[in-house]
C-alpha cells in the first residue's frame, strides 16, 4: 500500500516545527537581578527594559526581575518615578542566566506636576482657585 504525499509533507512540517524550537529555545538567556533604591530598600514596580530587543518587565514586591532574552549584547534600562534612570551594558551567551543587580539614586529635578481635568472640550474657567470652577451655560 503507497502512503500519500500529503502525509509525508505533515510529517516532514512537524519535524522542521520541533527542531526550529528547540534550536530557538537553546539559544535564549536569562537576566535577573534586584533593584535597590540609595538606601538599600528595594523597589517594587521598578521598569526594566532591555535594547535594542524592546523586552520589559517590572520588578515585585521584593525588587526583583527575570527577563528571558536571545543570545546577545544588550543595554539593560532601569526607571523609577523620581530617581534617576540607569543604564547599563549587558552581554549573555546561550543558556546562561545573568546576575544584574542595581541601585538607583535621586535625580534631584523632580517638579510640581498640575493634572487637570475637565468633562467638556473647553478649558476650565477658572484654575486658580483651590476647588476648580466650571461656568455652564445653557445654549
Amino acid at each position: 500500500m503507497r502512503k500519500s504525499p500529503q502525509r509525508f509533507l505533515s510529517f516532514v512540517a512537524t519535524l522542521f516545527l520541533f527542531f526550529t524550537a528547540a534550536n530557538a529555545m537553546a539559544q535564549s538567556a536569562t537576566i535577573t537581578g534586584t533593584i535597590r533604591d540609595a538606601s538599600g530598600n528595594p523597589l517594587s514596580g521598578a521598569s526594566v527594559t532591555v535594547e535594542p530587543a524592546n523586552l520589559g518587565t517590572t520588578t515585585d514586591a521584593n525588587g526583583n526581575y527575570s527577563l528571558k532574552v536571545p543570545a546577545g549584547s544588550y543595554t539593560l534600562v532601569v526607571s523609577y518615578v523620581g530617581l534617576a534612570t540607569q543604564r547599563m551594558a549587558v552581554t549573555v551567551k546561550e543558556g546562561e542566566t545573568s546576575e544584574q543587580s542595581m541601585g538607583l539614586t535621586t535625580s534631584g529635578e523632580v517638579e510640581t506636576i498640575r493634572v487637570v481635568g475637565s468633562r467638556s472640550n473647553t478649558p476650565r474657567t477658572v484654575i486658580s482657585t483651590p476647588v476648580p470652577v466650571d461656568i455652564i451655560s445653557a445654549k
